[in-house]
Parts: structure tokens; sequence; C-alpha cells
């Protein structure tokens, strides 16, 4: 039988074990996030720090475009979102967003600033490449970031025989935070679960010299012209350590800004960005924007290998967003979308992105996505919560 000294021995031994084992992964993943209040701001405040409610940003906003009429009370269109009434109908910017100031990078319900949640990397590994120069990020359980805390999970809905052609969805509890300079989020399959649709591109600044990533995989990565002042350089840095290539493969003699004004003429490639293991994707300017924002869409995804997917549009929006109604592959298989767009409270919101209710296999059976009402969290109010997928026949007969 162990003495009790030596028994207490052997307890404190094991506990430094584990306090120095528990060390070493606090070490190995960061400080936790700072933490700080949200708050109420729209896009033309000069006021950095914001406002306590939606009312009095609202108020400020009325007083800033010299609006006339009663203000009513604003109607909310998302936890972090609400939309103000003038009174009188006009046809201003409305919307007033609940946001971080800049020392901080993702706002959590309920209005939580977190810290530098944005910049976790993907994995290495992931057939997406690595969108950042860092390790693979380590889960553990079930499984879960030791990195943001996020949950994760990917789920595979279809596959070709090949392989190569595939419906996947990713999910992650703990998406990029606001704000972002575009208004829209990218499309997917309702809140938190994305895939399948590359990630878009948006430029900005006053010399379209700033240009954001928004992967499916629900992070951001930023770029930036080195010397904005000269408009003939389209060179996008990435910020940080990040190994992605954003380039400009169009022609423009007229410089960034005057090119960036242009109108968009025809479905050519304009911009190619290239991840670390040679796959790239290709994109071309939408007349959608949000304000002094531009957009490009996925136009071509191609591997390293030559494998490719080519997304169509044919002018369908929803939610705001110019969205692909097919996805052809190299082989000629073709994947089409059916797509719904999320309500708050019965109205048709942007912000969030629509999702795909619908796919099109190439064997003539289809794939069926249901949603349903979010009680709480992120989305509350909205009902684009995923609920079931279904595989059915082509005379509609459940398979799976």
């Amino acid at each position: 039988m162990m003495s009790t000294k030596s028994g207490i021995a052997r307890l404190l031994c094991l506990v430094l074990s584990l306090v120095f084992a528990t060390s070493s992964a606090i070490a190995q993943v960061g400080p936790p996030p700072q933490v700080g209040p949200a708050r109420w701001n729209f896009s033309a405040s000069t006021n950095s720090h914001g406002y306590d409610d939606p009312m009095q940003a609202c108020t400020a906003m009325k007083a800033n475009y010299g609006a006339w009429g009663t203000l009513n009370n604003p109607i909310p269109l998302a936890w972090f979102a609400y939309q103000c009434d003038w009174g009188d109908g006009g046809p201003r910017p409305t919307a007033v967003l609940l946001g971080c100031d800049f020392a901080y990078a993702e706002i959590a319900y309920p209005g939580i600033c977190m810290g530098e949640i944005k910049v976790e990397p993907d994995c290495e590994q992931c057939r997406k490449a690595a969108e950042q120069s860092a390790p693979a990020q380590q889960t553990v359980a079930n499984p879960m970031s030791l990195q943001s805390g996020a949950k994760i999970q990917n789920d595979r809905d279809y596959a070709s025989a090949d392989g190569l052609l595939v419906v996947e969805r990713q999910y992650r509890s703990r998406m990029r935070g606001l704000p972002t300079m575009s208004g829209f989020g990218p499309e997917g399959f309702g809140g938190n679960w994305l895939g399948l649709i590359p990630g878009r591109l948006a430029f900005g600044g006053s010399h379209k010299d700033l240009a954001e990533y928004y992967p499916n995989s629900g992070s951001m990565a930023q770029f930036a012209i080195s010397n904005w002042s000269d408009e003939n350089d389209f060179n996008y840095k990435q910020d940080g350590q990040g190994r992605l290539k954003l380039s400009f493969v169009a022609s423009a003699p007229q410089g960034r800004t005057a090119y960036f004004s242009s109108a968009i003429s025809g479905t050519a490639a304009e911009f190619k960005l290239t991840f670390s293991n040679g796959d790239y994707t290709l994109y071309r300017r939408t007349s959608i924007g949000s304000g002094s924002v531009t957009e490009a869409v996925p136009i071509q995804q191609v591997t390293a290998s030559g494998y490719t997917q080519y997304f169509d549009y044919n002018g369908t929006t929803k939610s705001g967003m110019e969205v692909p109604y097919q996805m052809h592959d190299s082989f000629g298989r073709v994947l089409t979308f059916t797509w719904f767009e999320p309500t708050f409270n019965g109205t048709i919101v942007t912000i969030g992105g629509p999702a795909i209710s619908q796919i099109g296999l190439p064997d003539g059976t289809t794939l069926n996505y249901t949603y349903e009402n979010a009680p709480i969290g992120v989305a509350m109010g909205r009902n684009d919560r995923l609920d079931n997928v279904k595989l059915l026949s082509a005379t509609s007969t459940l398979l799976l």
C-alpha cells in the first residue's frame, strides 16, 4: 500500500506535469482573444467609436444626410443589422451595423468584439491549398480548433467515381468578423455552412488599392497595392506571411482607378488568385457592388493537374448577389443550382448571402437542402439554418 507522503508526492508530480503540458499547448496557440463591446454605426459616419444603440446611430445618420420627416423605430434585419425608418420613405442609405473598433477582428453574438480570430490559417493539406504560410491548425475532440475555439465539421454529399467532382460542405461555428469591405456574405448552405462555390473577391479604397478574399472556409485574406498612388500598379500583395498571389490578367491601359470605373465588357477573366500548391481561381467583376466596393465572382477553378470547374452565370441574382446557375467541369459533367433567399421576419436580407436549396447531379439525381428558423445565436430570427439534406431520384423518390 502506498504511503500518504509518497501518494502526495506522486499526485503533485502528476499535477505539475499536467500544468506544464497545458502551458505548452497554450504557448502554441497564443493568448486568449481580447474582448470588448460592439457599437452601432453607419458607413458615412465620422464617429469612429459608434453609438450605444441602433436608434442613436439612425438619429446621427438622419442628421448627416439632412433628412426630413419623423424618424421611427429602427426595423431589425438581424441581431447585428437594423434598417432606419426615415418616416418619409426617402431613398437614402438606411442600414446601421453593429461592429468593432479596428483593434478587434471579430464580432460574436450578442455583440462581443473578439481578438484576431480572422487570421486563423486553413489546413495546409486541404484540397483548396494553403491560404497562409502558418502550419495546419491544431484541433481536438469533435473537432474543435485550438487556435480559435471554433467547432469545425466537413461533410461530403456527393462524389464522382474519379473523386474530382464533389459536393462538400464545411461548418465553422466562428466565422470571420465584421467589418469587411463587402456588404455580402459568401454563397453556401445557410448559416455557417459554406463550400462548393469558391469565395469571391472585393476591391476597395479610394484608388482601388485594397482587396479582400472571402474563402468558403469562413476566414479572410487581405491584399494591398504597395504604392497606392501608382495607377499602373496592379500587384496586390497579401498582408502578413500569406502565400496567396492575387494578379491582374486583363488589359488596363487607362490605369487602375479608371479601369475599375469602366463598364464590364464580356465574361473574360480579370483576376487570378493562385494558391501555394499551384491551384488557381479566375474571377471577373460583377455589376453588383456595395457602394464604392467592386465585387468579383469566380468563373473558373483550376487544379495544378489541369482539372477545371467552370461557374456559369446568366444574370440571376439572389439576396442581392449575382449567383451561378450551374457548374460544369473538364469532362462535361454538370451541376445545376437552385437558390434560396433567407428572410428575417419575412423580409429578404442580403447580409449573410443566399443558400443553395437544390443541386442537380450528373446522374439525374438531386440533392435537396432544407432550412429552418434559428432560435438563438448569430442567425437568430433568420430562416437559413441547415436542417436536412436528402438525395432524391429523378422521380423524387427518397434515396438517402
